[in-house]
């Protein structure tokens, strides 16, 4: 199946409107996939993103999936395709697209949402802390120096995403430890450990040394 068109629009509230149109196999004519993202499932499809660009430039196997209601957001076994599928009741659509075209679509929501995230309550404070990390050893210790900053630079953006998105939710700790002066060392030890999750989720170390690993550029 041959995708036509694909469009994310991201509305005011930070959900988004997704479409795409595509050719089936098994019917004529060309079909329409389309359903509406909230904003907190629109930021797990930006991580999604991330997480699939992370693996292609670590040059680790490309694959992840995501189930959002209704939608599922998968790699399609190739690495190169994503399949969408859209449950309505007992209707289903299934429809398949490039990986490229599905990441450079998403590429204006994923600044989109980082954007909010940032201009977010405690955003401002999250995005100073994470700037004031030290790189994660996972990182630090297994690639060339290049190639570990453009990790970390991504790292860093899944990080503010989470944490920002942690920090809104009521009730949260972290949010706590933000509003208060006297607790800031503790919320700054939770983001440091928030980027050292993440980084050894695709780096995991390495035992008996430290080899290096180039970083695969795209492009």
């Amino acid at each position: 199946m041959t995708p036509k068109t694909f469009s994310v629009d991201m509305r005011r509230d930070g959900g988004a409107r997704l479409a795409l149109s595509y050719r089936a196999a098994d019917r004529g004519g060309i079909q329409r996939l389309a359903c509406d993202i909230a904003a907190a499932d629109l930021v797990r499809v930006v991580l999604l993103v991330e997480t699939l660009g992370l693996q292609e430039a670590l040059g680790a196997p490309v694959a992840a999936e995501l189930d959002i209601d209704g939608l599922q957001i998968a790699t399609d076994g190739t690495g190169d395709g994503i399949r969408l599928v859209r449950q309505q009741g007992y209707n289903s659509q299934e429809a398949r697209m490039e990986l490229a075209t599905f990441s450079c679509e998403m590429s204006g929501i994923t600044e989109a949402c980082l954007a909010r995230a940032a201009e977010s309550k405690h955003g401002p404070v999250l995005t100073g802390m994470l700037e004031e990390c030290p790189m994660p050893e996972a990182i630090a210790s297994v690639m060339d120096e290049d190639g570990a900053e453009q990790v970390y630079h991504v790292i860093r953006e899944m990080a503010l995403l989470i944490l920002a998105e942690e920090a809104e939710t009521k009730g949260s700790e972290l949010a706590r430890k933000l509003r208060a002066k006297k607790r800031r060392e503790d919320a700054y030890a939770d983001v440091c450990a928030a980027l050292d999750a993440l980084s050894a989720a695709f780096l995991p170390p390495v035992a008996g040394g430290a080899p290096t690993a180039e970083m695969r550029r795209r492009g």
